[in-house]
């Protein structure tokens, strides 16, 4: 058994420094260049099953990669959400950075 693991490709908000968590997000220009990269890299290998998390950015990661493997079983799966941020989602990263700088927790 040979386990892939690929996270979704780069997204607008990555690009600017926008904090997106559990929030939406979609692929950039970039982001779909190397979702098709790597579709492309992974065309021959065999793959029988996809976890793929709900959210869009995931999905369209998958659906360029799956497009050459019309028989593996998808398995859409809240579990694989990027972690939250809370209130920071949908922020400037450096609102996050500031408060744990502030909290004593730093953040790197």
């Amino acid at each position: 058994m040979r386990l892939i693991l690929v996270r979704h490709g780069c997204t607008r908000e990555n690009k600017d420094k926008i904090i997106m968590g559990h929030q939406g997000g979609s692929l950039s220009v970039l982001g779909r260049k190397q979702a098709e990269k790597t579709s492309k890299f992974l065309k021959t290998e065999k793959i029988d099953i996809a976890y793929v998390s709900i959210q869009d950015r995931a999905k369209e990661t998958a659906g360029k990669i799956l497009r050459f493997h019309p028989d593996a079983k998808i398995i859409y799966t809240k579990e694989l959400i990027d972690r939250g941020y809370g209130k920071y989602e949908n922020k400037p990263i450096s609102e996050l950075r500031t408060a744990a700088e502030k909290s004593g927790l730093g953040f790197d």
